[in-house]
């Protein structure tokens, strides 16, 4: 009877040793568990935090390239505007010339070749004066 105290006395030591063991086993495991859950968040955070950068600046050089091409377009259609300007007021600088060969000439044929040949002089004159003020200008 006393051996059989002494053994359920040793099998309950042996029973609490290893559960001791298991107990620290588990917690070991709880941690580390822990550790990378925590590890993977952070990863997940810094990872998310990068591509919101990464967008917010692609969304800044688009912005900005956006603003570059209207710029330039806006001075293409400035220019565009200014020579269309420019050819109107020759047109109606020539008017008062064209009317008065096509009323002092008798020849149609005639007319219409010298008032082409004056536009065209004229058009010649106004594109060298536009040309010579865009170099003084230096828009291009």
């Amino acid at each position: 009877m006393i051996q059989e105290e002494k053994n359920v006395e040793f099998r309950r030591a042996r029973m609490e040793y290893a559960m001791e063991k298991v107990r620290v086993g588990e917690e070991r495991k709880r941690a580390r568990i822990e550790r990378e859950r925590m590890k993977k968040s952070l990863f997940l955070q810094w990872d998310t935090k990068k591509k919101l950068a990464n967008q917010r600046l692609a969304t800044t050089v688009q912005r900005v390239y956006r603003g570059h091409l209207g710029r330039k377009v806006a001075k293409m259609r400035a220019f565009q505007l200014q020579s269309a300007h420019s050819a109107d007021i020759l047109m109606n600088a020539c008017a008062p010339a064209i009317g008065k060969v096509w009323r002092d000439t008798g020849i149609q044929n005639l007319r219409k070749e010298v008032a082409e040949f004056l536009s065209a002089i004229r058009e010649e004159e106004a594109n060298y004066e536009e040309s010579e003020y865009l170099m003084r200008k230096r828009i291009w």
